[in-house]
């Protein structure tokens, strides 16, 4: 087949594309039937340019107008398989734009509208406490958390704090005791103990009183550090202090009389209660 030169048309041998009709300066290329006036803008040197939309890079990957429109077919197909229905958040986006994504997120995964609106189911015989609880709806609605994930985190947190309390107060019980034990062999027996106890409990009253400790905290150290050998030992000698004092200003004995209460029985009342 003869290519005429006498600047008629030329229309591809395939049947792609429109006809063509070549240009000084043309390309010969299917580009060339876009309009001059159709422009596409670019940023430089922080100004908007206009330039042709023929000399669009990605539009010169295509070589024939049926190329591009396959490509946009396929595009679209791929869109409309989107698991989430929303294309990921662009680097140095705005507040504006990160808004609407964030909007978009919500919607698209369920997120509810406040914080009340999640549900969470526990298993029987899991303690929950309605404080934590209030809190974890707040940030996982601040987060945006679809309900199913927060239902799962939730009863995740839930069994894992159960197991950590029951382990610590199991430590905590048996620290005491060790305690207990400690201050028993240090007094030289239940007898004595019950004893320094008695003195002790004294000596952290005197000195409470005269610091100006209230009864909330008075009963908020005791119950802190009331099992503490240190404790005990220290007030113990501040109330053995006390008590000669006591009897030297009233020339009197101080002691009370016998107890049938264990040792432990009354360090716990003295201190623990």
């Amino acid at each position: 087949m003869e290519t005429p030169n006498d600047g008629a048309a030329i229309t591809p041998e395939d049947g792609q594309g429109a006809a063509i009709t070549p240009e000084d300066g043309g390309t010969g290329s299917w580009l060339d039937t876009i309009p001059e006036t159709e422009t596409f803008t670019v940023q430089e040197d922080g100004q908007e340019i206009a330039k042709p939309l023929r000399e669009h890079p990605k539009l010169k990957e295509f070589k024939t107008p049926a190329e591009l429109a396959k490509s946009l077919l396929n595009q679209e197909k791929l869109l409309g398989k989107k698991t989430l229905g929303i294309t990921p958040l662009k680097e140095g986006a705005t507040d504006e734009e990160r808004a609407d994504w964030d909007k978009e997120f919500r919607r698209v995964m369920s997120v509810p509208e406040k914080p009340e609106d999640y549900s969470f189911q526990f298993p029987e015989g899991t303690q929950v406490d309605e404080g934590m609880a209030g809190w974890f709806r707040e940030s996982a609605h601040k987060h945006g958390m679809p309900p199913a994930m927060a239902q799962g985190v939730a009863a995740d947190f839930a069994e894992h704090s159960n197991t950590y309390w029951a382990a610590e107060f199991k430590r905590m019980e048996e620290s005491e005791k060790e305690n207990l034990q400690r201050i028993t062999q240090h007094f030289g027996g239940e007898e004595k103990t019950a004893e320094a106890s008695e003195l002790a409990k004294r000596g952290f009253e005197a000195a409470a009183k005269a610091a100006g400790l209230n009864d909330e905290e008075v009963a908020a150290f005791r119950k802190v550090h009331g099992n503490d050998m240190t404790f005990v030992r220290l007030f113990h000698q501040i109330g053995l202090r006390s008590g000669k004092e006591d009897q030297q200003v009233n020339g009197g004995g101080g002691g009370g009389g016998g107890t049938e209460e264990t040792s432990e029985d009354r360090y716990k009342k003295h201190f623990k209660e």
